[in-house]
């Protein structure tokens, strides 16, 4: 029978603070671990150690996905009507417009499925776990609290664990807390029982790596009661939201659905009013209804956002769900990540300090092939021989007092492993001074003193090329110093007094920067051994500042990113000093604020958050360029205050501490090759790059794809209202209809079927990534739109009704031909509008003619299709049509061109009033 019920499970201020001899008491174990029917009982008790997870969509909801969207209702809903009223063309047109949008969105859904669940790992981890006094292998799932865990170099934490004990134990809690440097782990209690999580040293959390040391662990949580648990329980409470462009699509249909009711109501009010049949004046107004529906306008969507998807997977940018693409262009606040984003996710070596001399050191290359140059100094030439060999000197310090391993493979590959810090001491050494790699390989210490979390240093006994014995000893600043007595003058190569005020003063600079910083040191030796307490009475030579370096592609795109209007934040679990440091370096701090001041003015650090109301947040928010040691609460609580703020927000994250926010945001972006499964699974787009630049160009994509869409519209919209105004002042006037039903339909077919899909192709403008974002406040039709459509419509409709009435007069009343002058005028129009529509902005005549060549070709198709309605017998047969002089045809087109020197002298009058600029 279990002893230990759910219950009696200790508090996690309990587990943190209890003396390292009662830890197995509290979990009613004991250094021997549990007996394994106690382990099995324990099982059935608190189940498998299995955090949920998201699954895919099964593939019929994505395929009903498809059909949940307000313009499909509307066009479900016309279809309806025109099978009532036996218009089966129609019927059959505006059902397959539904089937065929719904067939692309669930291909591009499926294959989007297809590859995250390629990025999935599969393996499930087996842990070492001592029971009933044996170590077995067992598998992570099967963990339970009370389990005694062999903790070793290379293990993933399956379950949230209290360290019993800790032999230099170096773990990798990115993933959970942001934390970008690997915290040191010990298995001493700790006095506060509220710690905060990244703060808590005696726990190793479920989904950290232990990348060095050894030691013992108890099981504390698993499963759901998990710190990693809990997070996956926030993510599933957390709804995620409607994109900006489904809200668009959603009042736009509204609208749409509204307008098509009230012109179907003045419609019949028109025809009763002049007489006509009421089945006449109902059929009118079905055709004049079903004439306006922008049937043509989801699949269009659908064919922008797929080729938006395309050319954003051409920029390692994988978009889950077709929404989410356009997405990126709405966004005006961006919460990115730091480490692996912004920065290089890898530890190199930036500024060495030495006597009075200062170098900085740049590194961009991959860690396989690090390319160190000099780039400076202080006060004397960096390569001069006299100043390269002192510069070797302390370099020896770094590569003989070091563990890391750096070695070339038979292929002439370079491998490396050990504590980020230390790696990047041995690469930098590998450039500047290679061969002391190659005399470290053959000359080991003769004792050393390794490092811990206590002592923050490490220190060796080296034998020199002389024979005489050297102590070297590397470490933290604050410890070093106090046991050092004298400073190296490289220029004499000798002591002199330590002028330790100095050095403390260099080490606060260097830390502003966000630089880790190493003291190196050394002093002559007398024997082969060395103990701890002996290291003192040392010779300062010099400081290293050691720090992740910035993507170059990540400073250019947040440049971008401001001119662009749009707001980067960064959110970090890494300290106030270094997310200042880092933000500075990224052109996210403005260089008005002094550095030493940004972590209390731009930077909130959790404490502060936790003790600031939301009303408070919302205040700060403008003035905030970073967050810094934010717990996933914290991080879904900035997300949630932008977002009552209208903001329409970007979340980036690689970690299972992000995923709640992933979910959240307006649209949340994870990292391909870093992130986890679970920060992937709550995203609506994975970077197969993980860097910034390419979420800086999907936004400028995005961008692209809303500005198309509204082309779209424009055309569409535009094209209807010049056939409405022509049906309508028929009516008005007691004409008979310029448009018979069918060639309502044949209209639509041969422009709305071509052009507007030609559109979907058009490159973007430049200055789209210019103007302000437009967020939750732009709409589809906006003033430009409504502008032109009312220009465009009132041409269209005179002077389709003036060609109609001039024709019908000069032929003695033959409404045939007529009708056919009609139809082919206002295809003529919507023919040579599409080529006005490829810009809201820029003049047709300032446009490259082929970089859209597909609006070319539907120019032309548009205008064969129309001659063969004109000429061809089986056509004139359908739809009624008789062949028009071609005397009539320069008329038709001249009045065409007139359709373009409109558009164009309205686009121009926009351009002047920079409403194209403005949101």
């Amino acid at each position: 029978m279990c002893r230990l019920r759910t219950a009696q499970l200790p508090s996690r201020g309990d587990v943190i603070t209890a003396p390292t001899a009662k830890v197995h008491a509290l979990l009613e174990s004991s250094p021997q671990g549990l007996r394994v029917e106690e382990a099995r009982a324990r099982l059935d008790l608190f189940g498998p150690n299995i955090v949920a997870r998201f699954e895919p969509y099964p593939l019929w909801r994505i395929a009903l996905d498809q059909f949940v969207s307000p313009i499909i209702y509307v066009l479900l809903a016309a279809a309806l009507i025109t099978l009532l009223v036996s218009d089966y063309k129609d019927t059959v047109i505006i059902m397959a417009v539904v089937v065929l949008n719904a067939a692309i969105g669930f291909f591009q859904e499926y294959r989007a499925t297809r590859a995250i669940e390629a990025l999935r790992r599969l393996a499930t981890p087996i842990i070492p776990v001592r029971r009933s006094g044996v170590v077995e292998q067992v598998p992570a799932e099967e963990l339970v609290p009370g389990d005694v865990v062999i903790v070793e170099a290379g293990m993933r934490a399956a379950a949230d664990m209290r360290l019993v004990r800790a032999v230099e134990v170096l773990a990798d809690e990115s993933q959970l807390t942001g934390e970008s440097v690997p915290v040191h782990k010990v298995a001493e209690p700790l006095a506060d029982p509220d710690t905060l999580l990244a703060d808590t040293v005696n726990v190793l959390f479920a989904g950290s790596m232990v990348v060095e040391g050894r030691g013992e662990a108890v099981v504390v949580a698993t499963g759901a009661r998990s710190e990693l648990g809990k997070i996956a329980q926030v993510v599933a409470e957390v709804k995620p939201t409607h994109t900006p462009l489904q809200r668009r699509l959603h009042r736009f249909a509204n609208l749409l659905a509204y307008g098509t009711v009230l012109l179907a109501a003045i419609t019949m009010g028109i025809g009763l009013a002049v007489g006509m049949a009421p089945m006449e004046v109902f059929l009118a107004s079905v055709a004049l209804a079903v004439s306006v529906m922008p049937e043509g306008l989801p699949i269009v969507v659908t064919v922008v956002l797929s080729i938006g998807v395309r050319r954003m997977a051409a920029r390692n940018v994988l978009v889950r769900k077709l929404p989410a693409a356009e997405t990126m262009g709405s966004v005006d606040v961006i919460c990115t990540d730091k480490t692996g984003t912004l920065t290089q996710n890898r530890m190199v070596v930036r500024t060495l300090l030495w006597g009075p001399y200062h170098a900085e050191v740049a590194a961009d290359a991959p860690l396989s092939c690090p390319q160190v140059q000099l780039t400076g100094g202080t006060t004397c030439r960096v390569d001069e021989p006299q100043v390269l060999e002192s510069l070797r000197k302390l370099l020896r310090i770094a590569v003989y007092c070091n563990n890391a391993e750096y070695a070339h493979t038979d292929a002439g590959e370079v491998t490396v492993s050990g504590s980020p810090t230390e790696v990047a001491l041995l690469q930098a050494a590998a450039v500047l001074a290679p061969e002391l790699l190659h005399q470290r390989d053959s000359s080991r210490p003769t004792s050393e003193v390794p490092f811990s979390s206590d002592r923050k240093f490490m220190a060796t006994v080296q034998r020199r090329e002389s024979g005489e014995l050297a102590l070297y000893a590397k470490g933290a600043p604050e410890v070093i110093l106090p046991r050092c007595r004298y400073q190296w003058s490289p220029e004499r190569d000798e002591a002199e007094p330590l002028d330790e005020e100095r050095w403390l003063g260099v080490v606060a600079r260097m830390a502003q920067q966000g630089e880790r910083v190493v003291a190196l040191a050394r002093r002559e030796w007398d024997r082969p051994a060395v103990q701890a307490g002996e290291v003192t009475e040392l010779m300062l030579c010099g400081l290293i500042g050691i720090s992740d370096p910035p993507r170059p592609e990540a400073v250019e795109a947040i440049r971008g990113c401001r001119q662009a209007g749009i707001k980067v934040i960064m959110v970090t679990g890494d300290h106030p000093v270094t997310a200042a440091a880092i933000a500075r370096q990224v052109n996210l701090l403005d260089d008005e604020v002094p550095i030493e001041a940004a972590p209390d003015t731009c930077v909130v650090n959790g404490a502060q958050l936790l003790a600031m109301s939301d009303e408070e947040l919302e205040a700060r928010l403008d003035r905030v360029c970073a967050f810094a040691r934010v717990t996933p609460h914290d991080k879904l609580r900035v997300v949630e205050a932008l977002q009552r703020r209208s903001r329409v927000v970007a979340v980036t994250g690689d970690g299972i501490n992000d995923a709640p926010a992933l979910r959240r945001a307006d649209i949340g972006v994870a990292m391909g090759m870093t992130g986890t499964e679970a920060a992937r699974e709550a995203a609506d787009v994975v970077l197969l790059d993980d860097s910034f630049a390419s979420i800086y160009k999907a936004v400028e994509l995005g961008r692209q794809m809303f500005e198309n869409i509204r082309k779209v519209v424009f055309f569409l919209i535009s094209s209807g209202a010049g056939e409405v105004i022509a049906l309508l002042g028929a009516l008005a006037l007691g004409w008979p209809l310029p448009f018979q039903a069918a060639q309502i339909l044949w209209i639509n077919l041969v422009t709305n079927g071509l052009q507007d899909v030609a559109l979907a192709f058009e490159p973007g403008e430049e200055f789209l990534v210019h103007r302000p974002p437009h967020g939750l406040r732009a709409r589809i039709l906006d003033r430009i739109i409504i502008t032109y459509t009312a220009v465009v419509g009132i041409l269209f409709g005179v002077g389709s009704l003036a060609v109609f009435h001039y024709v019908l007069l000069d032929s003695d009343g033959n409404e045939a031909l007529a009708r056919t002058a009609a139809v082919t005028t206002m295809v003529m129009f919507q023919v040579l509008h599409v080529l006005s529509c490829r810009s809201l902005v820029t003049s047709v005549f300032r446009l490259p003619p082929l970089s859209n060549p597909l609006v070319v070709v539907s120019v032309f198709m548009g205008v064969g299709a129309q001659l063969l309605f004109v000429y061809w017998g089986p056509m004139q047969r359908v739809f009624g049509t008789q062949p028009l002089p071609a005397l009539w045809w320069a008329c038709i087109v001249a009045l065409s061109v007139l359709g373009v020197a409109a558009v164009e002298l309205a686009k121009a009058a926009v351009r002047s009033a920079k409403w194209h600029l403005q949101r």
